[in-house]
């Protein structure tokens, strides 16, 4: 076996994705594929025949990134080598993620003559960041959203409340008597509840709004370009839900944002003062505060 043949049997064999295309990268279609290794035709569910002579834009499609791509133009042109993440697109329309190394093939003067793209795929790593970062937003019993996101979520409706004068309202949620709901029917039951009232919360309250866990047996509500009017009703709505539907006595607090606000702090201290009054006047009632 000669060194060539050594070459491409380990270009066949490797688990990343070769591909070489023409230099030419102003021409339409360009640049054409050349040649593509086996793992480029399992991965991609293409054959060889099918990839050849086309170019590498059958792989891209509507989520693929706009900007990586002009990037990657860009370092062409400037034949820079360059690493990126990009979103392909199988045959079958299947997404995948792939890391993508561009090199250059030069000849002996130094002039590029081929282009060739090392990829490997990426997809499950891509789908463990998401998971992991999905969990890491989230109450681990409730499922609603934890205290930190819910407050990154209000720090970006009071940045554009105050650039764009966009609304947005605020709820608390407080389950009335539940320690001793706890202590009498045990941390299996209380738990039970809490999750409860989670999912009651999202099925009143809108896509759009932003559920969380405050802490403890306490719930958190973004309404997102919400305005004293919708506010105060849906939390009424939720009120009565808990009440009539779960027989479930809660405390609630209502306010939304306002010109005086200086920060998100002052509507959440609102709010929260809004729930302690309806605590104070008998418990399960809603009392908005402006």
């Amino acid at each position: 076996m000669d060194i060539d043949t050594a070459k491409l049997y380990l270009l066949e064999n490797t688990n990343d994705i070769v591909i070489i295309t023409e230099a030419n990268i102003e021409a339409p279609d360009s640049p054409k594929i050349l040649y593509v290794n086996d793992a480029f035709t399992q991965l991609t569910g293409y054959s060889k025949e099918e990839a050849i002579g086309r170019t590498p834009r059958i792989l891209q499609g509507e989520k693929t990134d706009k900007k990586t791509l002009k990037q990657l133009k860009k370092a062409m042109r400037k034949e820079q080598e360059l690493r990126v993440e990009l979103l392909n697109y199988a045959k079958s329309g299947r997404e995948y993620w792939i890391d993508f190394h561009i090199i250059y093939i030069r000849d002996h003067t130094g002039k590029v003559c081929y282009l060739g793209a090392i990829e490997r795929d990426i997809t499950k790593i891509k789908e463990l960041n998401r998971a992991l970062e999905k969990k890491s937003k989230v109450d681990p019993l409730t499922k609603a959203l934890n205290r930190d996101t819910v407050f990154r979520y209000g720090e970006e409706a009071f940045l554009a409340f105050k650039s764009l004068g966009q609304k947005f309202g605020l709820i608390f949620i407080d389950i009335d008597n539940f320690k001793e709901f706890n202590d009498k029917k045990g941390h299996i039951a209380g738990d039970k509840l809490l999750i409860l009232v989670a999912n009651v919360c999202r099925k009143v309250f809108r896509a759009i709004d932003k559920v969380g866990r405050y802490g403890g047996d306490e719930f958190i509500v973004l309404l997102e370009g919400a305005d004293r009017a919708t506010t105060e009703a849906k939390a009424k709505k939720l009120h009565q839900c808990l009440q009539n539907k779960y027989q479930i006595s809660s405390s609630i607090g209502a306010t939304s944002v306002s010109e005086y606000d200086t920060s998100l702090e002052k509507v959440i201290q609102r709010a929260d003062h809004a729930m302690y009054e309806a605590k104070k006047e008998g418990k399960s009632k809603v009392r908005y505060c402006d």
